[in-house]
């Protein structure tokens, strides 16, 4: 495994990793729960709000894997590609530039993030 969930000094747990990483390098493949449209503001009023992702712009997804453990940065190391697989909904996290052993696997969470 080349990553893990540790605590961060960012929001209390986040995800680091094990060992030096190329940039370009999957570090997790999980799959992704779609919330349909009605049922978004029911999520929205549960601490799920803080681990959800627009799908498609009708649809939200929680991702199911250690990529959900990952923290913010207007100045990311990792993206969150979000896809739709022949098993379904899928969230492939990839480094994108290289990363060192110890180092935290941050994401950027887009513009309507308020840092």
């Amino acid at each position: 495994m080349s990553v893990e969930v540790q605590y961060s000094t960012i929001e209390g747990r986040g995800l680091f990793a094990t060992r030096n990483l190329r940039a370009g390098t999957v570090v997790d493949l999980s799959p992704v729960l779609l919330i349909p449209p009605d049922q978004v503001d029911v999520v929205d009023e549960t601490v799920l709000r803080w681990y959800v992702f627009d799908w498609d712009g009708e649809s939200t997804g929680v991702v199911l894997g250690r990529a959900s453990m990952c923290n913010h940065s207007p100045d990311p190391n990792a993206e969150l590609f979000l896809e739709d697989a022949e098993s379904g909904p899928m969230a492939e996290l990839v480094v994108t530039r290289s990363v060192r052993r110890g180092e935290e696997l941050l994401i950027d969470y887009g513009p309507d993030h308020p840092l």
